[in-house]
């Protein structure tokens, strides 16, 4: 037969193991959330071939901007789009620009 105290520290180690539980739920509940934000560069983006859309994926680049590249096509060399774009946007969009050669890319309606 078990003693008569045994039934009571049962409980109470019960109550101590859902009492933390609780508290450990409430805390990670309280816990303010810091954002994740990831960046994102954008693929290389081939001037004679790209869409409009595809265009303005491009930092700085609008819908304006991206159909003055369009009307400009084809490009033979990169200096052509530096200067539809300015020598600032140029610098941004640079590094994210791709030009297939002139044999390869079709002409664009305007």
């Amino acid at each position: 037969m078990r003693p008569a105290y045994f039934r009571g520290e049962v409980l109470a180690g019960a109550a101590l193991v859902t009492v933390g539980l609780v508290a450990l739920g409430v805390h990670a509940w309280l816990r303010p959330v810091t954002p994740v934000t990831l960046e994102v560069a954008p693929a290389r983006v081939d001037v004679n071939l790209a869409s409009r859309h595809a265009l303005t994926v491009l930092p700085g680049v609008g819908p304006a901007t991206a159909e003055r590249i369009v009307a400009g096509r084809p490009y033979r060399s990169l200096d052509e789009v530096r200067a539809v774009l300015g020598d600032a946007l140029f610098a941004r969009v640079e590094e994210h620009l791709a030009l297939t050669p002139l044999d390869v890319a079709p002409v664009s309606s305007r």
